[in-house]
């Protein structure tokens, strides 16, 4: 079930990482998409646990773990993006506000 987001989160991490060491502008800004494909897979996810959590009780505490497992995937892809989009001041829109960050890099 935590599969899939598990790798994409990975993903987006290893992504961020590396377009911050390489300097690379247009895989920074690849980062949102994968964000929100991340967030609609995490979303995906904690509806099934909810459902299975309501049709049996002695599921729900394993559950609720499982939701915060996969919240936490979900804010690795948040931090990722955020990251190298700070960094890189690649301009994104993350929770509704559009965030343009000025760094300076030394070569």
């Amino acid at each position: 079930m935590l599969e899939q987001p598990y790798r994409l989160a990975l993903t987006t991490f290893r992504d961020s990482v590396r377009a911050f060491a390489d300097g690379d502008y247009e895989l920074a800004r690849t980062l949102k998409l994968k964000d929100r494909e991340l967030d609609a897979l995490i979303d995906d996810v904690k509806e099934r646990l909810v459902a299975r959590g309501t049709l049996d009780s002695e599921l729900v505490p394993s559950c609720v773990d499982l939701i915060f497992v996969a919240r936490a995937l979900e804010r690795i892809g948040d931090h990722a993006t955020l990251f190298v989009c700070k960094v890189l001041s690649a301009p994104i829109t993350c929770c509704g506000v559009e965030t343009a960050f000025v760094a300076t890099r030394t070569e």
